[in-house]
């Protein structure tokens, strides 16, 4: 069922973005995630590594006369978190979809820009060892993410950014059992190289 839910989440972002400016830039990114998360009355889960990746469009749109880029991506992200005083993983794999605005200059030699926009996760996954924490945490996370890089070619680019999670991962069921009570939220540093597909 979730996977179906991605696939048509997946679909109609394509279909929008389709239906932007006809300069449109297509291309696909991916890198490492360094994740944490946060619970109210608690350590944070110590910082722990993983995967990010996935595609993005890029189209200019223009907003009471000012011109505008926005940034739809659909990437696969890899997170949680390591135990305080305990051996164990957390690992939250998410499909992540960010719609960003971005701001550039382009007329600079190294082409800075910088990204800010709601982020909506869609949980795959969620285990700690051998542990299916799928009842514990939910389905849903919107978030704020915002960043920046700059090209270090014509095509490719080097980014950094920060995602929060602005509302409590866990359910009910989550805060009746391990996960204990005291809101839970991701915070995720994502550094990424992008390429930009040539038309």
């Amino acid at each position: 069922m979730k996977s179906r839910v991605a696939l048509l989440v997946a679909w109609m972002i394509a279909n929008a973005a389709s239906g932007f400016a006809q300069d449109k830039v297509w291309g696909v990114k991916g890198g490492v995630n360094i994740a944490s998360a946060t619970q109210e009355g608690q350590d944070p889960l110590k910082n722990a590594a993983g995967g990010i990746g996935g595609l993005f469009v890029r189209a200019g749109v223009s907003v009471a006369g000012r011109s505008l880029d926005i940034q739809p991506e659909i990437l696969l992200s890899r997170q949680g978190g390591n135990g305080n005083g305990e051996d164990f993983r957390v690992y939250l794999n998410y499909l992540q979809i960010p719609v960003l605005l971005r701001f550039g200059w382009a007329d600079t030699g190294a082409r800075p820009f910088i990204v800010v926009g709601p982020a909506l996760g869609i949980r795959l996954t969620a285990r700690a060892r051998s542990q299916d924490l799928s009842d514990s945490i939910k389905t849903i996370d919107p978030g704020i993410a915002a960043g920046g890089g700059l090209f270090v070619s014509k095509r490719v680019s080097l980014e950094g950014r920060y995602m929060q999670s602005l509302m409590d991962i866990a359910t009910d069921a989550g805060h009746a059992g391990d996960i204990g009570p005291g809101k839970v939220k991701n915070r995720v540093i994502s550094i990424m190289l992008g390429f930009e597909i040539p038309r």
